[in-house]
């Protein structure tokens, strides 16, 4: 006589508690590029960590605000299957819809794991930096200041400050109070106008290690500040005793890896973004 499967033979995702999770970091071979899927997994940035069992998980899931990461064994049908209802029942979401894998293995679970969803494949490139390489100082227009993303900026009540800094900070570090004890950043003002016109700030930092990114205001743009602002944050990060600091980008984003080439950054790899496109009908 058959039986119906008890909801516990049912494949699911068993959510991790606690801040760090030092049993899925043996899984994460593979990603060690990829610093914002440490730094979760070590409770250095706010994120979700999901894996088949609670206790010797095999295959795990990461959602991080940079993205999110399969580790593991990738054959592992309960895990996939258990993952594709995720993914169906809406678990991505509410953060950035994309993957990046550590294997060909992963790469090609993907498209069956998505089902229903359209896979795009984002080629991507990551830097690494060790000591600047440019002389951010000595570049600086007139009219223009270079400040470190400390409290002292954060207060100035007569700076008009972008609210993509706040949302940066609140979404990669939870809160201001965690950034400014643990991140860093740069930001270039147009002195005249009291304008913060050129930011760049740490994603994340886990041990001595730290990831930044770079935005600057379209009517700013083409000036160099691009340059200016990541150099001086490279050295804000390196004052803080960080020893690497990397740089994640597309390909096709010439004007960004050339910044980061500029700044001190050499080429550490080639990866891709799996991007999982909305469903068809919505």
């Amino acid at each position: 006589m058959s039986s119906t499967p008890s909801e516990e033979q049912t494949p699911t995702l068993h959510l991790l508690k606690g801040k760090t999770h030092a049993s899925v970091y043996p899984l994460l071979t593979g990603l060690e590029h990829q610093l914002c899927a440490m730094a979760v997994a070590r409770g250095d940035s706010p994120g979700l960590v999901y894996a088949d069992r609670a206790s010797k998980p095999t295959s795990v899931l990461i959602l991080s605000p940079e993205g999110s990461y399969v580790a593991g064994d990738a054959a592992n049908e309960d895990f996939n299957a258990a993952l594709r209802q995720a993914i169906l029942d809406g678990l991505l979401d509410e953060h950035d819809p994309s993957f990046v894998v550590p294997s060909r293995a992963w790469r090609n679970a993907l498209p069956v794991i998505c089902k229903g969803r359209r896979v795009v494949i984002v080629p991507r490139r990551h830097y690494l930096c060790t000591k600047v390489g440019y002389d951010w100082q000595a570049a600086v227009p007139d009219g223009f200041s270079v400040h470190p993303v400390d409290e002292k900026l954060l207060r100035k009540r007569k700076l008009q400050m972008p609210d993509h800094i706040t949302r940066w900070i609140k979404n990669n570090w939870s809160d201001r109070k965690t950034f400014l004890e643990h991140g860093f950043g740069a930001a270039t003002v147009d002195d005249a106008e009291q304008q913060v016109v050129s930011w760049s700030v740490a994603d994340c930092v886990c041990r001595k290690r730290g990831e930044i990114g770079i935005h600057t205001a379209e009517p700013y743009r083409r000036k160099g500040l691009a340059t200016i602002t990541a150099a001086a944050c490279l050295t804000f990060g390196f004052k803080r005793g960080l020893k690497e600091i990397g740089w994640h980008c597309n390909e096709n984003n010439i004007a960004s890896w050339r910044t980061a080439e500029r700044v001190g950054h050499t080429q550490n790899r080639l990866y891709e973004h799996s991007v999982v496109m909305p469903p068809e009908n919505d």
